[in-house]
């Protein structure tokens, strides 16, 4: 399991990076065509995919440990983010789009039950997730049909990959299991994200897109108390399937 984490996670960091080292080549061979850059500010609504055994450890004190699990089901999540889409020509004048974007981002779980060794409890609480990512995308296709007022294709897919800094809160359910190590949890950690995007231009600043994809939430731990008491939530990978909207302006 250690092995399969390190691979998804290598892999997804030389996606991104290999975004990013796109974007700098790029950036440093040819210069920006300002007629096509222009902002954009997007809105995006999402369903995560249920963990029916999302995993954790709990440490009693002591060298005593005992492995847990939650059903975290119906999760929804909404972002808002602001970027900018530069467009560059390579060796053969054909334009390269690559975008740069910061985006807010919040989900939430319905928490049905929590097992702790052999004890199972229904909580029906809610897990909340914040993050704010940086975000690089390249363009993969585009329709040849034209959108006529700004001979923007009229579709296209893009590839988008970010990493950014997440934030994870879980309940206290220490009432159910009487036990300190399940006290709330709320604490910090690296996220990470990779989208495929389709695109569709609907008007002269519009686009309509859907997204596809996987968001990797960050691994949560209450503080710890008595005794070396504390429970740690592991990092969740969630399928997303998103449908959202961008204004662009210049």
């Amino acid at each position: 399991m250690a092995t399969q984490k390190l691979t998804l996670k290598r892999s997804f960091t030389t996606v991104f990076a290999g975004l990013l080292l796109t974007q700098h080549l790029v950036f440093a061979q040819s210069a920006p065509n300002h007629e096509d850059a222009f902002w954009y500010v997007q809105g995006q609504i999402s369903t995560l995919s249920d963990h029916k055994d999302a995993s954790f450890q709990a440490a009693l004190g002591g060298p005593v440990r005992v492995d847990g699990s939650q059903a975290l089901n119906n999760g929804r999540s909404g972002s808002l983010a602001v970027g900018r889409q530069m467009t560059y020509r390579d060796d053969n004048g054909d334009k390269i789009p690559l975008r740069l974007e910061l985006e807010s981002w919040s989900g939430r779980y319905a928490r049905e039950r929590v097992s702790l060794g052999v004890r199972t409890e229904t909580v029906n609480d809610q897990v909340r997730f914040n993050v704010i990512f940086l975000n690089a995308a390249i363009r993969l296709a585009e329709s040849e049909k034209k959108y006529a007022e700004t001979l923007s294709p009229v579709g296209q897919f893009w590839l988008k990959a970010g990493v950014g800094l997440g934030t994870g809160k879980y309940p206290d359910t220490t009432y159910n299991f009487g036990c300190a190590c399940m006290r709330a949890a709320d604490s910090r950690a690296a996220s990470y994200q990779l989208q495929l995007i389709y695109e569709v231009q609907s008007s002269k600043n519009v686009q309509i897109f859907g997204q596809l994809g996987r968001v990797w939430l960050p691994s949560v731990g209450t503080e710890i108390g008595l005794g070396g008491s504390q429970t740690r939530y592991q990092k969740l990978g969630t399928d997303t399937v998103s449908l959202g909207l961008r204004y662009a302006f210049h």
